[in-house]
């Protein structure tokens, strides 16, 4: 008796069909609807709305060098985790006492993006000590560099 060997056609799966722009915007949840703004516990302004979409777009820039390992599904959800099991603590920190650290006395160092907003800032404020910005500037470069 001899057995037929059955080979199966290579066959691209759903992982490897891309999805469209729509779907992906319905799962997470950025199309608006009554049902999804029922879900949030904030009405929010324009200016709320807007310092939130800021805070995405600055953990997007953050991410992406993960990217290169985890696709934006398996990131999304661990990014999400993380901010559920986190996020919460941190902000009731920083209401009661100003920082992150669950220690008042115990004052965080500054991230990167403290370090870039600081450097802006004195930009902004019309700073023309030009060697000491280009000095911070290398120094928060070199550490920006490092996270990614």
């Amino acid at each position: 008796m001899t057995t037929k060997s059955h080979r199966t056609k290579s066959r691209k799966g759903p992982a490897n069909k891309r999805i469209p722009k729509s779907v992906k915007e319905a799962r997470a949840g950025l199309i608006p609807s009554e049902e999804t703004d029922a879900l949030s516990p904030l009405r929010y302004s324009d200016k709320e709305l807007a310092i939130l979409d800021e805070a995405l777009n600055t953990a997007e820039t953050i991410l992406k060098p993960l990217l290169r390992f985890y696709g934006a599904d398996q990131l999304s959800e661990a990014f999400k985790q993380h901010v559920q099991i986190h996020l919460y603590e941190e902000l009731s920190n920083v209401e009661a006492h100003g920082h992150r650290n669950e220690n008042s006395e115990e004052e965080p160092k500054p991230t990167a993006y403290d370090e870039l907003l600081s450097l802006a800032e004195l930009i902004g404020a019309g700073n023309t000590e030009f060697d000491a910005l280009e000095r911070n500037a290398t120094e928060v470069l070199k550490r920006v560099r490092r996270l990614r």
